[in-house]
């Protein structure tokens, strides 16, 4: 019997928790559960990007755009992409805002499109931002436009690398007072093989840069490749190509301290979590870390069964996906349950998106929710 279909806890979704699950000797039983799953309307690359929770639905970027119910998994609406498949959504409640080929804003009610605009080149790398009625959005180009979210009216535009020789990419925004943080993946190289990590502090109303961060050694891979994580003193934010995590002053724009995985790894693929004073990561190095936030210190790491993929906070537990799934205790890393599955054969290739105690993700068929509780 298919995996497929509005799971609530019922028989079957009882035997699938207990099928694809390995409970930790000696630990409390775990809770999680599975809710349902819903299968995509249409197949092709697993999804790789963050799903969006917002109001009663959630939307996630596959073949298409599609919308679920977040509470029973029925399709509520779907849209065809331009090109490209994005890597993160955003919302301002009322609209869906999409970064691809084309920006463009879908009514969060029907998925319709309210309005579009043509820009040059790719966004769908970048991680836009919703800051006080204006959408942030950065391009393979190494722009970053801002737009009126309510009607799409182009309100300026700023080239950050001018003179750029090689590729060039904004990788995320992030806004928060009055000011937005840009980051961006530069190559020196023709081929990539010398690249660095920039980071802007930018004036949201005017786009005047405040300072400038370029974290780049010759010879070394280095690109930040998340949108940046603000806290009160500092801006984090991820190397995937260097498996690093950085940390830079919020004020003056110095680099902190730089954390770093396991040598030769492709490390994290998305921003870091900040809980209590702890900076969370999950790397490609098959790490779960747990770093002090005031000197970059590891406080503990946990190695799970496989690459990491995502991570996200959940029922008071860290909640990883290696394509399968796995709670830890947050306070030293111990394992409390891992490798649950979805279903028989069934994986996850998304990061994971958190609402309360319910945690969505998606893999190569479908779309999923489990409760953490």
């Amino acid at each position: 019997m298919s995996a497929f279909g509005r799971i609530v806890p019922t028989p079957l979704a009882l035997f699938l928790t207990i099928l694809s699950t390995h409970w930790v000797a000696g630990q409390t039983e775990p809770k999680l559960t599975l809710n349902w799953a819903a299968r995509f309307t249409v197949m092709a690359d697993p999804p790789i990007g963050t799903p969006l929770v917002i109001g009663d639905q959630l939307v996630v970027a596959a073949a298409e755009l599609e919308a679920y119910s977040k509470t029973n998994g029925s399709l509520v609406w779907h849209h065809r992409f331009d090109r490209y498949v994005p890597t993160a959504l955003a919302s301002d409640r009322e609209r869906i805002f999409v970064a691809e080929a084309k920006i463009y804003a879908l009514n969060i009610k029907d998925g319709e499109t309210v309005w579009q605009f043509t820009t040059e080149g790719n966004a769908a790398l970048c991680s836009p931002v919703v800051l006080s009625g204006v959408l942030y959005v950065g391009t393979s180009t190494h722009k970053v436009f801002a737009f009126d979210a309510a009607h799409g009216t182009m309100l300026r535009s700023k080239d950050m690398e001018p003179g750029s020789k090689y590729p060039t990419v904004v990788t995320g925004i992030a806004g928060v007072d009055g000011e937005i943080f840009v980051s961006l993946h530069k190559w020196h190289t023709e081929n990539g093989s010398e690249s660095s990590g920039i980071l802007y502090r930018l004036q949201a109303k005017t786009g005047d840069s405040v300072w400038r961060e370029e974290e780049y050694v010759q010879g070394e891979k280095r690109g930040f490749s998340s949108a940046p994580v603000i806290t009160d003193r500092m801006v984090l934010i991820s190397d995937f190509v260097n498996n690093s995590i950085f940390a830079i002053d919020r004020e003056t724009g110095t680099g902190k301290w730089r954390f770093k995985g396991e040598r030769g790894f492709a490390g994290f693929s998305e921003p870091p979590h900040v809980d209590d004073g702890v900076v969370y990561g999950a790397s490609g190095d098959m790490f779960v870390y747990a770093i002090d936030i005031s000197n970059g210190s590891m406080l503990w790491r946990t190695k799970m069964p496989g690459s990491n993929m995502g991570l996200e906070m959940c029922g008071g537990r860290i909640l990883a996906s290696y394509q399968r799934l796995a709670l830890l205790d947050k306070r030293n890393g111990s394992i409390l349950m891992r490798d649950a599955q979805p279903g028989h054969n069934l994986f996850i290739s998304s990061k994971i998106a958190v609402e309360n105690h319910t945690a969505f993700m998606a893999g190569p068929r479908g779309v999923y929710s489990f409760d953490c509780d």
